[in-house]
């Protein structure tokens, strides 16, 4: 399964996840059932991928439509327009999961298929792909296994046969040719394990922690030039534009004359007991097209995510960057060994100039949290 820069990937897909067709039988219910997705928070480590480069997807939390009412669902939008890309999708691995059936809810604008990847222990990948009914209302999910394994297969022991337990799952909302954009939304997605099998541990609900609202204005962000490239200009100003409340804060870029990012710093970060999921936040670009960010952990070290995408446009965004994203990448000072030591002390929010294809450009950003698992004293 895929990395994720998330809200927009420009990321290829590995060979492994490839679109058939088939028609799967209704599921009949399991002993146990265990969340694959509520998506009340966050993506639930749900990642965006694309076959080819060229199309666009676009994945974020729906806090006005949802399958209960007050809740909320992942919203999934494909756009094809002008490219070769044949699909693109979401896909999430799992910990060798003994999974039997697979049920939610969806629902479609434009969107006319969904195809579906299994893979078992060995790497074998299974695919089928599903009719959908396409409108505005809710429509229940039922799937099992077994009609999952019957169309193509490849990978592993490539023999038609399942050997669980489940390792992967990949999830591809499918749009026609002369209506290449489409959206489906899913809630309260589901797995029923094989009778049997043992009770996992309990699930762990995220919570949400704020750490910037900038409603107290935006001092607490100083203005980074990315002095080591000389040339970048810019500023950190607080701004009335805001997402919720009455003020954001707004980064402008200039790289007219030269360096390589700019950036908005905030030292004392808030503590977030527990175990940090995912950084989430609104963003607002005009001219820029992804944002990078560093945390520094309680050693002082350095790490830092790339590339998480912006969709063309400048409507309100909400952006979620996984710590898994965050920190497998580029790492320095502190320890220098690539691993993470809670809590997060430090945070910067970056704009490079390979994101601003006219040198100028500004974002605006919002509601700054951490989506995290609470420790047993929380």
């Amino acid at each position: 399964m895929s990395p994720r820069p998330t809200v927009l990937s420009r990321l290829a897909l590995p060979a492994c996840l490839l679109l058939g067709s088939f028609i799967p039988a209704m599921a009949s219910a399991a002993d146990i059932t265990v969340p694959l997705g509520d998506f009340k928070l966050w993506d639930d480590g749900w990642d965006p991928f694309i076959a080819n480069d060229g199309a666009l997807i676009a994945v974020s939390i729906d806090h006005k439509i949802s399958h209960s009412p007050g809740g909320a669902s992942l919203k999934v939008t494909a756009d094809l327009t002008g490219n070769t890309s044949t699909y693109v999708g979401i896909s999430k691995n799992f910990d060798n999961l003994p999974v039997r059936t697979i049920s939610g809810w969806y629902r479609s604008d434009g969107v006319t298929g969904i195809g579906w990847r299994v893979i078992d222990s060995t790497g074998q990948c299974f695919q089928t792909k599903i009719p959908v009914q396409d409108g505005k209302t809710w429509e229940r999910l039922d799937l099992a296994i077994d009609d999952l394994i019957t169309s193509e297969h490849w990978g592993g022991k490539n023999d038609g046969a399942w050997h669980g337990p489940l390792t992967g799952i990949s999830i591809d909302p499918g749009v026609d040719k002369d209506k290449p954009v489409g959206t489906i939304w899913l809630d309260g997605l589901t797995a029923g394990l094989t009778p049997g099998s043992p009770r996992p541990a309990p699930h762990v609900a995220p919570k949400s922690a704020m750490i910037e609202d900038f409603e107290a204005g935006t001092d607490a962000w100083q203005f980074l030039p990315g002095q080591e490239f000389p040339g970048a200009a810019g500023l950190v100003e607080p701004s009335k534009k805001a997402h919720d409340g009455r003020v954001a804060m707004n980064l402008v870029a200039d790289f007219r004359g030269g360096g390589q990012y700019i950036g908005a710093h905030r030292k004392d970060i808030p503590e977030v007991p527990g175990d940090v999921l995912a950084v989430m936040l609104w963003v607002k670009a005009d001219g820029i097209d992804s944002v990078n960010a560093r945390l520094i952990d309680s050693d002082g070290q350095v790490f830092q995510g790339k590339g998480f995408s912006i969709m063309p446009g400048k409507e309100w965004q909400e952006l979620t960057m996984p710590m898994k994203d965050l920190v497998k990448g580029e790492h320095w000072g502190g320890k220098n060994d690539g691993v993470f030591r809670a809590p997060v002390t430090q945070m910067t929010l970056t704009v490079g100039i390979k994101s601003v294809p006219d040198k100028q450009g500004s974002i605006l950003f919002d509601n700054v949290r951490f989506i995290a698992i609470p420790d047993k004293n929380h």
